[in-house]
């Protein structure tokens, strides 16, 4: 449920969003979408893999997509990935993700 009013929040924001229901998913649309700019994941999903470990992958082998966390139970990753607290309002993801956006 929060996925979804997240995802509709982001498109109301004006961004193009591609939403995947697991990591595998994630995984495919990394792999086929381009370009992609941004993931913003779960730490906490399902499939082959959490949330950190998909960053790491993407980090990995898309060095140039930017990649957002968010969990409840404070699973903060290691290194270079950016990470928001569940709960968190949606304004401020917005403002987030647009200032990951702008970096270069």
């Amino acid at each position: 449920m929060l996925r979804v009013a997240v995802c509709m929040y982001l498109r109301t924001a004006g961004f193009m969003v591609i939403e995947a229901s697991n990591a595998d998913d994630a995984v495919r649309v990394v792999e086929s979408i381009r370009p992609l700019h941004l993931v913003f994941s779960d730490v906490n999903m399902p499939g082959s893999m959490d949330g950190n470990a998909l960053a790491r992958w993407i980090l990995q082998r898309h060095p140039s997509i930017r990649v957002l966390l968010t969990s409840a139970r404070g699973d903060r990753p290691e290194g270079p990935i950016r990470y928001v607290d569940k709960p968190y309002a949606f304004e401020g993801l917005v403002q987030t993700i647009r200032a990951l956006l702008e970096q270069e």
